[in-house]
């Protein structure tokens, strides 16, 4: 059992309740009784929609690649049937994007700092509205490197408001990865039939924490956004990322458990995609699905590489600047319970965690 104080217990047991009941609706379910667990599915390869033109989509194509993003994994795959050259402005993520801005919420962009990096102007000699990603060469940053992505969902210190991205192929290397998705909204309603309590430790205050950036940023896996809406967030280990979920907590320690083994490339309930053609990409719900990459490998023989654009759009103008904190925008019912984590200082930038007083200080504080 988990012991919880009274204000704990309504962030935990109130938010627990809302998730649950709006995801049956989205579901179209009366009870969790009635839902197919996703964990008896394999692993499913998505279906990739044929785009003919990103600067002028039909209605059909609309459709599709709407009902895709809004499916139970949350991701809408797309090909282009004549993809620009390398270069070309603008740049086709974006305008294929901006035909679905009204329907998907990718109506703020976010102009992220990668997108004009030294290296990408010195690469490309502009920059084209997206971050580029691909292997450098010496770069500690993971995505710039042929190495694996473990899980994860974009935007570890922008307070949860990347609620989409987008991923092209610009360039094809010899061997894609495949790059893997899992609905965590979703998943953890599988936890919640067979686990009431560990699915209800993922709505701790500080279910999870990483330390990132000279930063230690603590949050729920569950919550509900500013909006009142479903939204999760997680992501496993790498070398520049550490994580831990709250100590001496049995049910979320199993609730970890059963998110990391469904988190794995190909896992039961999953979706998977192999990128290895110019042109091809995916629009992600980042409010709900975590992604991962395997590794790949250049071609050696021709110079081929793999060169990935990528975009943010972020819930309202508020999260448009970019930026580094601390902090996770929540629902104001269950943030103002707990101001230190989700309250408006904790979302401001210019934070960096002091490892001698064992908290985040504002810098020049």
């Amino acid at each position: 059992m988990m012991l919880l104080s009274s204000v704990e217990t309504t962030f935990v047991e109130d938010q627990a309740s809302e998730f649950l009941a709006r995801m049956l609706r989205r579901l179209g379910s009366d009870s969790l009784a009635a839902l197919k667990p996703v964990t008896s599915e394999p692993a499913a390869e998505l279906t990739v929609i044929p785009v003919a033109d990103p600067l002028a989509l039909s209605s059909a194509e609309r459709d599709a690649l709407t009902a895709s993003f809004r499916s139970r994994h949350g991701v809408a795959a797309f090909a282009l049937t004549a993809p620009p050259p390398l270069g070309s402005l603008p740049h086709p993520l974006l305008a294929l994007a901006d035909q679905l801005s009204d329907r998907l919420g990718l109506g703020f962009p976010l102009t992220h700092p990668a997108e004009s990096a030294p290296f990408v102007l010195e690469t490309f000699g502009r920059s084209d509205g997206t971050t580029k990603i691909f292997d450098v060469g010496g770069m500690s940053h993971e995505a710039l490197t042929p190495r694996p992505l473990p899980p994860h969902f974009d935007g570890t210190g922008n307070a949860c408001g990347v609620v989409a991205f987008g991923l092209y192929i610009d360039g094809a290397p010899g061997q894609a990865p495949v790059n893997y998705f899992q609905n965590i909204a979703v998943l953890a309603l599988d936890l919640a039939a067979a686990d009431e309590e560990a699915f209800l430790s993922l709505f701790l205050p500080d279910a999870i924490t990483v330390l990132w950036q000279d930063l230690r940023i603590s949050r729920p896996i569950l919550f509900l956004d500013p909006d009142g809406q479903p939204q999760a967030w997680f992501r496993a280990p790498d070398a520049e990322i550490s994580v831990a979920v709250r100590p001496g907590c049995p049910p979320l320690e199993r609730a970890r458990a059963f998110i990391d083994e469904h988190t794995r490339p190909c896992a039961h309930g999953s979706s998977y995609i192999r990128l290895d053609q110019v042109g091809g990409g995916c629009l992600v719900d980042n409010t709900a699905t975590i992604h991962g990459r395997t590794g790949y490998a250049d071609a050696s023989d021709d110079g081929a590489r793999r060169i990935l654009s990528r975009k943010w759009w972020v819930r309202s103008a508020t999260d448009q600047n970019y930026r580094i904190c601390p902090g996770t925008r929540i629902d104001e019912r269950f943030g103002r319970l707990y101001p230190e984590l989700f309250g408006p200082e904790s979302l401001a930038d210019g934070w960096v965690y002091d490892a001698e007083a064992g908290r985040n200080v504002r810098r020049g504080s």
